[in-house]
C-alpha cells in the first residue's frame, strides 16, 4: 500500500529547538502511518507456500508495480528533503542554545531519538547510499551528540523508553565493515566513454551501478567514523563520572544469552576459504555487467550480515572469502523438534559468473564422505534438491526478486523438516499406510544426526566453524542432554522386536535415509556426546584484532586477523618464517578466520590500548 495522501509537515526549517522538537514528532507520526510495516514472524512453516515460492507476474501487474514505485520513490525524495533540514538545523539549534542543549528534557530527547531511529532501521546500504545527502545529514547529527554531556543524555541505560539507537547504528557499523572488505578492493570507475558492447543502455546502467557502490562505500565510512565518535564520547562521560557505566545487572534467561552471545559469530569473512571450498575451480570471468553483478552480490551479503536467522531453536551461520565474495559456507543447525535438532550442517555455496540471472549451487557436506543421506532433498554425493536452484520441482529461481536469503531460509525450514520422508514426490502425509515408514525413517535420522551431526563435529571441531560449533554446543548443553535422553528411548521407533541388532550401517534402511543402529551402538554415540559436551570449556571473553600484544596460542591455531595494513602482501617481517606476523594460522590447512570467538566483536586499532576498543 502506497503512502496516505495527507498533507506534509512544513519543509521550511524550523527557528527554534521546541518548535523542531514538534515537527519532528509529527513528521516521525506522519511518516509512520503512511508505510504499513509487517513485523517478522516467528510462526513455523508447515509448507511451500512463502519463503522460495512465488507466483508469475503479468506484464501489466508488472507495469502497475513500476508506476507504484516510481510514485513511491517520489514521495520518499520529498521526505528525505524534509528530514534533512530537520538534521541539519537539529545541530544548528543545538549550537544556538545557551546551555547546548544540556538541559532537554527526557521527552524531548525520546522525540529525536525516535526521529533518528526511523532511519537507522534502514537495514540496506545501497539504499542508504541512494539517500546520501539525507544520510550524511543523520550521521553528521549524531557525531554532533558524541561530546560527552550529550551523550550522557541521550544514550543513558536508565532512558528504557526511548529507541537504541546506538545498537542499531551498530548493526549498520558491522555490515559497513563487510560492504567496505567486499568492495573497496574493486573500486569502480565511473567512466562517461567507457563502451560495453557499444550499447549506451550498458552504458548508463554501469555507470549507475557503479555510483551505487561508490555512494555506499563512502556512507559505510561515514558510519565508521560516527559509531567512532560516539563511542568515544560514552567512554568519556563515564570516564568523569556523567554517566553510568554500561553493566548488565539482570541475567538473561537462555534464549536471550544465546542469542546474544552466538551474534558475534553469525557472519564473518575468511582469508583462504577458496582453497578448500568445493567450487575454489568455478569460472570468475563475468557473463554481462560486471558491476551490477558485483552491487546484487555485495548489497545481498552486507544485508545478510544483521539479518540472518539467530534462534537457539535454529540459526544460520554465514563465511564469506575475503577476495572472493562469490564463493561462501554456510551451518545450519538443525531445528528443534526435528530429527536434525541441535546438528551442525555444512554447506558449500557459489554465485556463479552469471549471478543473478541463474541461481546459485549448492553442495551439502555432511554426508559422511559421500555414504550418508540426510534427507530425499540431501543427496550423499552433496546435491540439494529445491525449486530455488532449478533441481527440484515448483517455482524456479527469480533474477529479479529471489535472494541469497531465501536459498538459506528455504534449505532451513523446508528440507529440514519434522517429517522429511515426506519431502520424498509421491509420499503423501495423508496416506496413513506410509506413517510406520516415516517413524522409522525419522529414527534413522535421528541416529545419522546423532553421530554425523553432532559427535563428529564435536570431535572435529577445528576450521571455520570451530568457534560456532563449541559455542553453540556449551550454551545448548542442557537442552541437548535432556534431547538425548528423549532420542534414547525411541532409537527404536517403528521397528519391532526382530529387528537385527545391527551396529550402525547404511543396509535395509527405509527409503535410504540415515543411518540403522542398534540400541547399544546408538547408546554408545549418546555417552560419547555426553563426555564431549562435558569437556567443552568457556572462551576467553575478549580477543584483540591487531593489538601489539599477542596473545599465547598454540602453533597451527586461529586467533585473529589483523588487517590494518592494505598492502599485507608486500610486507616481509623479520623472523625467518613465510607467514606474516600479524596472521595467527588457523588449525584447519591453510584457511585463517577474521572471526573472534568472542560474545561481542571487539575493534581495536593498531597500536591503541584496549580501552580505546570499540564493539560492534
Amino acid at each position: 500500500m502506497g503512502p496516505k495522501k495527507r498533507k506534509h509537515p512544513s519543509p521550511t526549517a524550523p527557528t527554534t529547538l521546541s518548535e523542531l522538537i514538534t515537527e519532528m514528532k509529527s513528521f516521525t507520526r506522519w511518516l509512520s502511518g503512511s508505510t504499513k510495516v509487517k513485523k517478522k514472524s516467528t510462526k513455523k512453516i508447515t509448507s511451500c507456500s512463502g519463503i522460495g515460492y512465488g507466483s508469475a507476474s503479468t506484464k501489466k501487474a508488472t507495469a502497475a508495480a513500476e508506476k507504484k514505485q516510481a510514485a513511491a520513490a517520489s514521495v520518499e525524495n520529498e521526505n528525505d528533503e524534509i528530514a534533512t533540514t530537520y538534521f541539519t538545523s537539529l545541530v544548528t539549534l543545538l549550537k544556538s542554545e545557551k546551555d547546548g542543549g544540556e538541559s532537554l528534557p527526557s521527552s524531548s530527547i525520546t522525540v529525536i531519538k525516535t526521529f533518528i531511529a526511523y532511519y537507522l532501521r534502514n537495514d540496506s546500504l545501497i539504499s542508504i547510499g541512494q539517500r546520501k545527502t539525507l544520510y550524511s545529514s543523520l550521521l553528521t547529527s549524531l557525531e554532533y551528540l558524541s561530546d560527552p554531556i550529550l551523550t550522557s543524555k541521550f544514550f543513558s541505560t536508565t532512558n528504557v523508553d526511548s529507541p537504541d539507537i546506538l545498537n542499531l547504528l551498530k548493526k549498520l557499523g558491522k555490515q559497513a565493515q563487510v560492504f567496505k572488505s567486499f568492495n573497496s578492493k574493486n573500486l569502480p570507475s565511473i567512466d562517461p566513454e567507457i563502451d560495453v558492447i557499444g550499447d549506451s543502455s550498458k552504458n548508463e546502467q554501469y555507470n549507475k551501478d557503479s555510483n551505487n557502490i561508490i555512494n555506499a562505500l563512502a556512507i559505510s565510512l561515514h558510519i565508521e567514523t560516527t559509531l567512532y565518535s560516539l563511542i568515544g564520547g560514552i567512554k568519556s562521560a563515564q570516564e568523569i563520572g556523567i554517566m553510568e557505566k554500561n553493566v548488565e545487572t539482570i541475567e538473561d534467561d537462555d534464549d536471550e544469552s544465546y542469542i546474544t552471545q552466538m551474534s558475534s559469530l553469525s557472519f564473518s569473512t575468511i582469508v583462504g576459504l577458496q582453497r578448500n571450498h568445493t567450487f575454489k575451480n568455478s569460472p570468475t570471468t563475468v557473463v554481462g555487467s560486471a558491476q551490477s553483478r558485483l552491487l546484487r552480490i555485495s548489497s545481498e551479503i552486507s544485508t545478510l550480515t544483521t539479518s540472518l536467522p539467530l534462534y537457539p531453536s535454529s540459526s544460520i551461520f554465514l563465511r564469506a572469502d575475503d577476495t572472493r565474495l562469490d564463493l561462501l559456507s554456510f551451518l545450519i543447525t538443525g531445528p528443534e523438534g526435528t530429527p536434525y535438532s541441535s546438528g551442525c550442517f555444512e554447506f558449500d555455496i557459489v554465485l556463479g559468473p552469471n549471478y543473478p540471472n541463474e541461481p546459485p549451487k549448492v553442495k551439502f557436506l555432511s554426508t559422511d564422505s559421500g555414504r550418508c543421506r540426510f534427507n530425499p532433498n540431501l543427496y550423499a554425493d552433496g546435491k540439494v534438491c529445491l525449486s530455488l536452484l532449478g533441481t527440484w520441482a515448483g517455482e524456479p529461481w527469480n533474477p529479479k526478486t529471489s535472494t541469497l536469503m531465501q536459498v538459506l531460509v528455504s534449505i532451513q525450514s523446508l528440507i529440514f523438516v519434522d517429517d522429511p520422508f515426506y519431502n520424498e514426490p509421491g509420499y503423501d502425509v495423508k496416506n496413513k499406510s506410509l506413517e510406520k515408514q516415516s517413524t522409522k525413517y525419522n529414527s534413522q535420522v535421528r541416529a545419522a544426526t546423532l553421530r554425523y551431526g553432532i559427535m563428529d563435529v564435536l570431535k572435529r571441531r577445528g576450521g571455520i566453524w570451530r568457534p560456532v560449533i563449541e559455542r553453540h554446543f556449551r550454551l545448548r548443553k542442557k537442552e541437548i542432554t535432556s534431547q538425548l535422553s528423549n532420542w534414547s528411548l525411541r532409537i527404536r521407533d517403528g521397528y519391532d522386536d526382530k529387528t537385527p541388532k545391527t551396529i550402525a550401517g547404511y543396509e535395509n534402511l527405509v527409503a535410504g535415509g540415515g543411518i540403522v543402529s542398534s540400541v547399544k551402538e546408538f547408546e554408545k554415540d549418546v555417552e560419547e556426546v555426553r563426555r564431549l559436551i562435558e569437556g567443552l570449556q568457556g572462551e576467553k571473553d575478549v580477543i584483540e584484532i591487531g593489538s601489539e600484544e599477542k596473545p599465547k596460542r598454540k602453533k597451527g591455531e586461529v586467533i585473529c586477523l589483523d588487517d590494518s595494513d592494505d598492502n599485507d602482501d608486500d610486507d616481509d617481517d623479520d623472523d625467518g618464517d613465510d607467514n606474516d606476523d600479524d596472521v595467527i594460522i588457523c588449525t584447519r590447512p591453510k584457511i585463517t578466520t577474521t572471526t573472534t570467538t568472542t560474545t561481542k566483536t571487539t575493534a581495536i586499532k593498531k597500536g591503541s590500548s584496549t580501552k580505546d576498543a570499540i564493539e560492534l
